[in-house]
């Protein structure tokens, strides 16, 4: 993990970088589904490398870290989650690139499981986004 910190006495070039980050996302995302990591863990991935693997994100580093945020979810409290993993998925709903809307509406359903089934606002949120994404300008986004 150290690697993909920016200010790690290894000093990678921003590609290799990048796909370490991308790595530990993929990793941090099948072990969160198989309940390797449980809360612990995911608690300590979101307070301590969550703000590095976002650092100079891009769109290959934003298709990658919602998945492995929304894998966590299972293990968050519904606060975490909310400030954590719903809050990024908000951001990314709204992004100009159309890849990144697409992880997102791709994400939806999974996303919407971990929501509180009483918190009408944030599913009205979620149910508008993905009537939002049928007339979406690009077609990979509403298809």
């Amino acid at each position: 993990m150290d690697r993909i910190k920016a200010s790690a006495e290894h000093q990678e070039t921003e590609e290799i970088r990048e796909k370490a980050k991308i790595a530990v996302m993929i990793i941090i995302e099948k072990f969160s589904q198989s309940d390797i990591f449980q809360k612990e863990e995911c608690q300590l991935i979101l307070e301590s490398y969550v703000e590095d693997l976002k650092s100079g994100m891009l769109f290959k580093i934003k298709k990658f870290l919602l998945p492995a945020l929304i894998a966590m979810s299972k293990h968050l409290d519904q606060q975490t989650f909310v400030d954590k993993v719903y809050s990024e998925f908000i951001d990314f709903k709204n992004d100009d690139v159309w890849g990144v809307r697409k992880v997102c509406i791709e994400n939806t359903s999974e996303l919407i499981k971990y929501i509180d089934h009483t918190d009408i606002e944030k599913l009205r949120e979620c149910f508008m986004f993905f009537k939002k994404s049928l007339s979406d300008p690009n077609r990979w986004v509403k298809n």
